[in-house]
């Protein structure tokens, strides 16, 4: 998208959250997108080709204008409509297939995209990455053990419930025990 492109889609977006009537938002969101289509599909596929998916000409059309939407529906004033699409139409994307096909997304790609919601103050993101990275090294038998320790650090008492583990109870105890306190100090 050259320059000047991106300066009229900047126009068009602005124009599509100041009206307030429908139809002439919809003509101004059907405008836009025609301008945009091409670099949304280009984009949609090239993350579909990076995951190792695939999706008929049809779905990846159909596919382009819900990413398009969920993008213009997310901006903000004053950024770059290039990166400001790119990024949202990658992280829908990802939200997606992490939903749909449990597509295992590499942690930095992961850390770059889940960047653009999460405030750098708080961590959040970060902790959770750390919390996910410390469950996948923990054997395969002790996870339901590691989940019901996170769960049970909830205020809420509906997520509080001991899962079927088919271990001893004693033994169950003593490794929620043990978890406890380390998914503590990576939340701190």
């Amino acid at each position: 998208m050259n320059k000047e492109t991106e300066d009229k889609c900047q126009e068009l977006i602005l124009k599509f959250h100041r009206y307030k009537q429908e139809h002439r938002r919809i003509k101004v969101r059907n405008e836009l997108y025609e301008l945009m289509m091409e670099d949304m599909l280009l984009w949609i596929r090239s993350f579909i080709v990076k995951w190792n998916r695939f999706e008929e000409q049809d779905e990846m059309l159909s596919l382009s204008f819900d990413v398009f939407l969920f993008c213009l529906e997310n901006y903000k004033e004053h950024y770059s409509v290039i990166s400001h699409f790119y990024k949202y139409s990658r992280y829908y994307m990802m939200n997606r297939y992490a939903k749909k096909d449990k597509v295992r997304i590499p942690i930095d790609e992961l850390k770059e995209i889940m960047s653009l919601g999460v405030s750098p103050i708080d961590g959040t993101f970060e902790k959770l990455l750390t919390l996910q990275q410390f469950r996948e090294v923990i054997p395969e038998k002790y996870l339901v053990v590691w989940d019901d320790a996170c769960q049970s650090l909830s205020e809420a008492k509906q997520y509080r419930v001991m899962s079927k583990h088919g271990m001893n109870q004693n033994t169950y105890v003593a490794i929620k025990r043990c978890l406890k306190p380390i998914i503590k100090l990576i939340l701190k």
